[in-house]
């Protein structure tokens, strides 16, 4: 009964960890195809000179606190700039030569329209007293913020560290190898069981095989017989058919360095014998 318990859970935690294991590799997966998605779009926004359909950006300042926090990561979708209005979240580059290409994202508390029928846009972090005094301009837009992913950029930061390096690379492959030389010990032990079996059974597997073959030599040589006799019935209506079966048994013992094996083969006999019923009759 505790073994059938334990046989149970072992299953049962296997199971477990084959399903746990599906899960992390379907994420990785994922999370590897997104990412190969992501790369390919921007390198071929940047070859056109254009902003790429959606970006991720790691947030590294306070200005945008409550509503985003520093190392939250913020989805950016391009974005027609006719539809921006007020309250939205964009993220830019700014004319001010101080940021120089890092983009900003800030929340937007004016639409300008200009004389030219263009429209620029005054910014402001929710965090800052006052807003920006640059405006931004249309073609410096790169999109608007659709949602945040809180914290992940602090993943980012840490996988890019020498530490990171090492829990990311060296500690999954040295998980990997140590599970593959486990499963290459399981399987050599698993085999010498095997093989201890086969070597302890293989006086039982080798009566076994000879009773088998016994059993069919026997079927054959009742088929030959009844084929015989249906021979001799048929061409002498008046003879009476006697058979006569016997078993004989052979017995070898042969001596080895690990001890004395005995053999035994049996063999089956038949004989046929035929009787004219009507010549002794005619004796009578």
């Amino acid at each position: 009964m505790e073994e059938e318990k334990r046989i149970k859970l072992k299953r049962l935690f296997k199971k477990i960890g084959n399903i746990v294991s599906y899960v992390f590799i379907t994420i990785l997966m994922l999370i590897a195809a997104f990412l190969i998605f992501y790369v390919i779009c921007g390198k071929i926004a940047k070859s056109k000179n254009e902003n790429p359909p959606f970006a991720l950006y790691t947030i590294i300042s306070p200005s945008m606190v409550p509503s985003i926090n520093v190392y939250d990561v913020v989805f950016v979708k391009k974005t027609d700039v006719s539809k921006l209005k007020k309250g939205d979240i964009i993220t830019f580059y700014s004319t001010n030569t101080f940021f120089g290409n890092t983009p900003i994202t800030h929340r937007i508390v004016e639409v300008i329209n200009m004389p030219d029928k263009t429209v620029n846009f005054k910014v402001k972090g929710d965090a800052n007293d006052v807003p920006d005094d640059e405006k931004v301009l249309p073609d410096n837009i790169i999109g608007k913020v659709m949602f945040k992913i809180p914290k992940l950029g602090k993943i980012q930061y840490f996988l890019a560290s020498k530490k990171g390096w090492i829990f990311a690379i060296l500690i999954p492959s040295l998980i990997i190898l140590t599970y593959d030389i486990f499963k290459i010990v399981r399987l050599i032990t698993l085999r010498r069981k095997i093989n201890g079996f086969e070597s302890e059974n293989k006086d039982t597997i080798d009566k076994i095989e000879n009773d088998r073959r016994q059993e069919i030599e026997n079927e054959i040589a009742n088929k030959n017989v009844a084929n015989k006799i249906g021979t001799i019935i048929n061409n002498n209506p008046n003879v009476q058919v006697a058979v006569e079966n016997k078993k004989v048994v052979e017995t070898n013992t042969v001596t080895t360095e690990s001890g004395t094996v005995t053999k035994s083969v049996t063999t089956n006999t038949t004989t046929i014998s035929a009787v004219n019923v009507q010549n002794e009759d005619n004796k009578n």
